[in-house]
């Protein structure tokens, strides 16, 4: 058993265009490496992660649901929080930014509704345009039932603290699918 939140596969749940993600959590150890939230099944089921790994926000995520092609990035910026303080994280995925590419955005807030947000790091961009699997993975909050690999390798923590809330757009500050 998992204490993780986690939410069938549903249509709402894919999202193959630009992807906001947002999470309202209260991280025990902001430093330590642990599993935030997921759409996660090894073996030809990899839709996307976001991972906490050393302080850094990581998220990752597979244009066609394997482990070659999937893409790992890591914000550029150490998110500097107290231990047990609550914030609000979010990742933005602009899978064609218009110059050939992808950009990955980093924020923090209040709140998942919040519409102030301060970027954290530097966008990312990458080369080609991109992708998220829709696959048939659940929503996991809090734990990879099934997935829980940091991307060096070895075995990434379940989240330890406190989920408060979640939401999903479909559309960077699109539409609501999940929260």
């Amino acid at each position: 058993g998992s204490d993780a939140l986690q939410t069938p596969d549903s249509a709402a749940l894919d999202i193959p265009g630009d992807f906001d993600l947002r999470v309202d959590i209260a991280l025990e150890d902001w430093s330590e490496s642990q599993m935030i939230c997921l759409r996660y099944v090894p073996s030809a089921n990899d839709c996307w992660a976001l991972e906490m790994i050393d302080g850094f926000p990581t998220f990752l995520w597979s244009p066609d649901g394997t482990l070659a092609s999937r893409i790992v990035q890591t914000c550029t910026a150490q998110l500097k929080a107290h231990n047990g303080q609550r914030l609000a994280l979010r990742v933005t995925l602009d899978i064609d930014n218009g110059a050939g590419g992808y950009e990955l955005r980093f924020y923090t807030g209040r709140t998942v509704d919040d519409d102030e947000w301060d970027l954290l790091g530097l966008p990312i961009t990458g080369v080609g345009t991109t992708s998220v699997f829709t696959g048939t993975a659940d929503l996991e909050f809090g734990h990879g039932s099934a997935f829980n690999a940091l991307p060096s390798g070895g075995v990434l923590n379940r989240m330890r603290g406190k989920a408060l809330a979640l939401k999903l757009l479909s559309g960077i500050a699109g539409t609501v699918a999940v929260s």
